[in-house]
């Protein structure tokens, strides 16, 4: 790649690394670990985190993060895709990183990006180019613990080529990228469990024996210390605006997200937090990472678009498959108590579309559909999605854009809940009109 573009400002390095996905291709391992090399390793720094999984991932690493930084110690968290600005992905202590921080990281990664190329090598694609510059500032910031969230899949993932974390994480398996990581639960699962390294222990989600087996296998296969979470322990005792009471292990707690998933998300970082203190006692021991530390930073974490009500009576989530799709009818089936809703969706034209929308119309007594599509050759058509609708006896009206859609249904709304729920693409969209 030919790479002269020298930006002086966030809006045009953001811009500079948004026309990577125009024409650069995702690497091998071996790739980012050279462009890390090239950098001066800055990921072996600090400790890292590793989370991989379907859905719940991006929950999991908000709940570590915040409980880490109760504890104490300085956090980086690394995730995606972001709803509104780039800087989302790349957090120091709970805030988005600085402009000036991220522009700084952008000419440091693209410098040794030129040398690469000058070199006959490729420019690394855009999450690579954005995993080096996270990596990068969380060494530059002095980062103690830097929890990071893989990006599809896990063996291939540029999150891959950290070589020593502290733990590897994995959360419930379900059919999602299919084209790219397999169409059965067992070879998604393998790409999952590529995370997993040797000396690093694991902690998963036993949610679907087909994954586990997989996921089991590989960590015999390693040597390593594993150990399995099961959902089951975790009970709702309530569950309305304000977020969700639940009980586990004889104790109870609070999140502040709406949703019966969340719950088990924090079950399954309790149960991580146990294992890095046993295996790391002197880094992560009792007296850090304690009963009242793990409390706290569960009730104080934040995930926006994961059932996040963005003004009164109106929700945003970011089901975007089946999978999650499931988790938000159980997370609304609570609020509305059988009441009308209204629906404002959109979703990619290679999910589990006509299942989506099938349980939407079974679960919820639908008001009022808007449908409308995000600005990606991907996005499901409107009219599609109209026609599954109707087929299941539901009305539902097309719109042209995301904020035609949502102001239609903001005009309409009474008493009534509103979910903007599908693409986290749209989920960001709304977010900058509220």
């Amino acid at each position: 790649m030919k790479n002269s573009f020298a930006p002086t400002a966030y809006d045009d390095a953001c811009k500079a690394i948004d026309d990577l996905t125009l024409f650069v291709k995702k690497h091998t391992i071996d790739h980012t670990i050279e462009c890390l090399r090239r950098l001066g390793h800055p990921e072996r720094q600090f400790r890292v985190i590793h989370v991989a999984g379907t859905n719940g991932k991006g929950s999991v690493c908000a709940f570590t993060e915040s409980i880490l930084r109760r504890a104490g110690l300085k956090t980086g968290l690394f995730v995606s895709p972001h709803l509104i600005t780039l800087r989302e992905r790349i957090c120091i202590n709970g805030q988005w990183v600085s402009e000036e921080a991220f522009v700084r990281a952008f000419h440091k990664v693209r410098t040794m990006a030129d040398g690469l190329v000058a070199d006959g090598s490729t420019f690394p694609a855009y999450f690579e180019f954005l995993f080096l510059m996270g990596m990068v500032i969380f060494a530059e910031e002095g980062v103690h613990t830097a929890v990071l969230e893989t990006g599809l899949g896990g063996r291939l993932d540029a999150t891959s080529s950290v070589e020593e974390p502290m733990l590897s994480i994995i959360t419930p398996i379900g059919l999602d990228h299919t084209a790219f990581l397999g169409d059965t639960i067992q070879a998604i699962a393998g790409e999952k469990a590529g995370i997993l390294k040797p000396n690093v222990p694991l902690l998963y989600a036993d949610t679907d024996a087909r994954a586990s087996d997989v996921i089991e296998s590989r960590a015999r296969e390693l040597g390593i210390v594993y150990e399995a979470f099961d959902p089951k322990g975790v009970r709702v005792n309530s569950l309305d605006a304000a977020g969700t009471g639940f009980s586990c292990d004889g104790e109870d707690f609070h999140i502040a997200i709406p949703a019966h998933y969340e719950a088990e998300n924090a079950g399954l970082v309790m149960a991580a937090m146990s294992l890095l203190s046993r295996t790391y006692p002197d880094v992560y021991g009792k007296d850090l990472l304690t009963p009242a530390v793990i409390k706290e930073g569960l009730a104080k974490a934040y995930w926006p678009g994961r059932m996040e009500q963005i003004a009164p009576g109106i929700y945003v989530d970011g089901a975007h498959n089946m999978h999650g799709m499931k988790a938000f009818l159980q997370a609304a089936g609570s609020l509305t108590n059988g009441q009308p809703c209204d629906i404002v969706f959109a979703v990619m034209a290679d999910k589990d579309v006509k299942d989506m929308i099938e349980a939407m119309c079974r679960d919820l007594n639908l008001r009022h559909v808007y449908l409308t599509s995000v600005d990606s050759h991907r996005a499901a058509d409107p009219a599609d999605l109209q026609n599954i609708f109707l087929e299941n006896g539901v009305e539902a009206a097309t719109c042209v854009d995301v904020k035609t859609a949502f102001g239609q249904a903001c005009a309409a709304k009474d008493e009534s809940l509103l979910f903007c729920v599908g693409s986290l693409y749209m989920v960001g969209e709304v977010k900058t009109y509220i």
